[in-house]
């Protein structure tokens, strides 16, 4: 699970599903998540993985953003109390960012 989260950062969900495909109990699942505190990281996860990926999403509209910012992030096992906050912040990041840009021209 830490190596998981320090090298390929993956939510709850997708954690769970890889841990039950290595053949591994649910009680031992559940105590391994628990031990390594995922839900409490998981918004900050979220958060880092979203303002990664954003770089290739500049330019997009709003609507375009959200839905494939999302999308990234649900494959990658976050919950949506996470994604959609991340992906909230990270679009007005950009935002900023980007009218910061168009002024400066």
């Amino acid at each position: 699970v830490e190596n998981r989260r320090a090298l390929r950062p993956r939510g709850r969900q997708a954690l769970q599903a890889e841990l039950r495909q290595k053949g591994l109990a649910a009680g031992v699942i559940a105590a391994a998540l628990e031990e390594a505190r995922v839900d409490e990281g998981e918004a900050e996860q979220a958060l880092a993985l979203a303002r990664e990926r954003a770089a290739a999403l500049v330019g997009l509209e709003r609507p375009d953003f959200f839905r494939r910012l999302q999308g990234y992030l649900a494959r990658r096992g976050f919950s949506p109390d996470a994604v959609v906050p991340a992906v909230r912040r990270v679009w007005e990041e950009v935002g900023q960012a980007g009218s910061a840009e168009s002024d400066e021209v």
